[in-house]
């Protein structure tokens, strides 16, 4: 059993907003010295946070990459997992690419590659991470596949396309242009929950944070916090609102 909180942090836009400030890393440092869990749950892959955390100077307790569908210790080693069938993910790359993806970013538990059409395959073809649609691993599952498009808007609508007709099989999330395509009922809410499972930590000693669509889960599943520089819509369902990480850690301690 952990004792203390568990504060999990999305990344990019939350920890990390064009750099992390001296202020924010005392804060998380100050937070894990009285006993207290310092995470980050986030769209990317675990190896991805590993080495941006390593770069950043942070010592995290856990990872939660993939939006929830991948779970890992402080290293980086895959505790849990979820994944969805191949030929899934290959429908779900096909209908991303024809309607409006730039690309389809496939993770698996082995690795990553992206999926590009055949101008940009030329482009890099002595680049094995590079591959066609008809190269697609259909001999592992896929915890995550992404994509950006050009606008905010037609990701929404790229988003709810995505739900719509892959409904049941596969769980589409959307962050600014960003589309994060996880199996169905994954999220970040059901990353923590399953870490406070594993932690046997109460709910009600669990707080996260973010700034975008795609920490909507968490941040009602949990108390939550929307960093100033949220989406209004984070805001709006957020507990409160707060600069950054240092002042939510210092609320936190009143609690």
């Amino acid at each position: 059993m952990i004792k203390g909180k568990i504060l999990a942090s999305d990344y990019d836009g939350t920890l990390n907003r064009r750099g992390i400030s001296e202020r924010v890393r005392s804060a998380i440092s100050d937070w894990q010295a009285t006993g207290n869990k310092f995470g980050i749950v986030s769209g990317r892959g675990l190896q991805n946070i590993t080495a941006l955390l390593k770069n950043d100077g942070i010592a995290c307790d856990f990872l939660i990459g993939n939006n929830g569908a991948v779970i890992g210790d402080r290293e980086g080693n895959v505790l849990l997992y979820h994944t969805a069938p191949a030929e899934i993910g290959k429908r779900v790359a096909a209908f991303v690419l024809t309607n409006g993806g730039r690309h389809a970013s496939v993770n698996q538990l082995s690795g990553e590659y992206l999926i590009v059409d055949e101008e940009r395959k030329a482009r890099h073809s002595d680049d094995t991470y590079y591959k066609l649609l008809s190269e697609y691993d259909l001999s592992e599952e896929f915890t995550q596949i992404s994509t950006v498009c050009e606008t905010c808007d037609a990701a929404m609508e790229l988003t709810d396309l995505l739900n719509d007709r892959f409904a049941g099989k596969i769980t589409a999330l959307v962050n600014g242009i960003c589309i994060d395509i996880v199996p169905y009922g994954v999220d970040k809410a059901t990353g923590i929950s399953e870490l406070a499972s594993m932690w046997k930590i109460a709910y009600e000693n669990v707080c996260t944070v973010g700034d975008n669509y795609n920490d909507v889960a968490m941040l009602k599943a949990f108390r939550s916090y929307a960093v100033a520089n949220a989406v209004d819509y984070v805001k709006k369902i957020a507990s409160a609102v707060v600069e950054d990480i240092a002042e939510l850690c210092e609320k936190e301690k009143l609690l």
